[in-house]
């Protein structure tokens, strides 16, 4: 033992059991909780309190926050460090374990609801006058590959629209891999409205309705705004049932409404490089300056004046 060096273990006093080291372990471990005590008192901090302040003030919400922290406490105690990674770690595992079984439970849902109605699905793509559905993406696709046909009587089944498409391309003689093509798109557009149908029926995402229409793009029903003296109606609103710009796939330019404007919604598709495939999304671009703000009514010297009576207010000064 140095000369400074104390082990109340190595202090026996004579007690009625005989002799025993535990009064002077009991009086050595007071003395250190009122050095600790005063210590406090006087505003030092132990590693306790250190831990603690750090616990407090740290942002355990991000993966940044945490990091921070177990540096700070690693530069106070190691261990302490090493257990609380240990801790974050298997808690991140455990969250990723329910994040994957949840998943793995709805793509089963999904799955069995399409082996149940498939083939329900399949028929009401065809039928579905919607963007969605089997014709407006017939022609939407010969729309994008310029392929004419009557705006009147459009083409709603692959038969005719491969007719347009031998018509249009028997010079070139490609008819087949337009074809081929369309067959792929056509497939393409079924498999996501039979799985966006199973994933609704299944609870997996929402049904859409009247109410949770995408954005703010509503029908507009028994509006107009027609202005006095001026006999042209207001532009009807052709939005089809359930469409969203973000999740309704490909389909023919249509009137609609958007941040309360009446415009064109357009789905522009744009082919990657080298020909390949390619990504698109609907657009919608606003009608005309004078066309927004037809039947705007302004005060001129008491005066209320329109459209529609514009130039007979001026016909005054002359």
């Amino acid at each position: 033992m140095g000369m400074f060096e104390f082990n109340p273990n190595d202090v026996s006093v004579a007690t009625s059991e005989g002799y025993t080291s535990a009064p002077m372990q009991l009086a050595f471990s007071s003395a250190g909780m009122l050095t600790k005590s005063v210590g406090k008192m006087m505003g030092f901090k132990d590693e306790e309190d250190l831990l603690q302040e750090i616990y407090e003030s740290s942002d355990f919400t991000t993966a940044e926050g945490r990091e921070k922290a177990l540096q700070r406490i690693r530069e106070i105690a190691p261990e302490k460090a090493a257990e609380l990674q240990k801790q974050i770690l298997e808690a991140a595992q455990t969250e990723a374990n329910i994040v994957q079984t949840e998943l793995a439970t709805e793509n089963a849902q999904v799955e069995a609801m399409k082996k149940r109605k498939a083939s329900i699905y399949m028929k009401d793509f065809q039928r579905d006058a919607s963007n969605e559905g089997l014709a407006l993406n017939i022609q939407y696709y010969l729309q994008r590959h310029n392929f004419e046909f009557d705006a009147d009587n459009p083409p709603t089944t692959l038969a005719k629209a491969r007719e347009i498409i031998a018509k249009a391309r028997k010079k070139q003689k490609d008819a087949k891999s337009f074809h081929n093509d369309l067959d792929t798109w056509i497939s393409t557009q079924q498999d996501l409205y039979v799985n966006k149908r199973a994933a609704q029926d299944a609870g997996v995402i929402q049904t859409p309705t009247a109410e949770t229409e995408a954005f703010d793009t509503p029908v507009v029903t028994g509006t107009s705004t027609e202005t006095e003296g001026d006999d042209t109606p207001a532009p009807k609103d052709e939005t089809p049932e359930g469409f969203n710009p973000v999740t309704s796939p490909a389909g023919p330019d249509f009137k609609g409404m958007h941040n309360g404007k009446m415009g064109t919604w357009k789905y522009n598709y744009t082919v990657s490089a080298g020909g390949q495939g390619g990504s698109g999304g609907w657009k919608h671009s606003p009608d005309q300056v004078e066309e927004q703000y037809q039947g705007s009514t302004i005060t001129v010297d008491g005066q209320q004046i329109t459209s529609g009576n514009l130039p007979s207010y001026f016909n005054n000064f002359m």
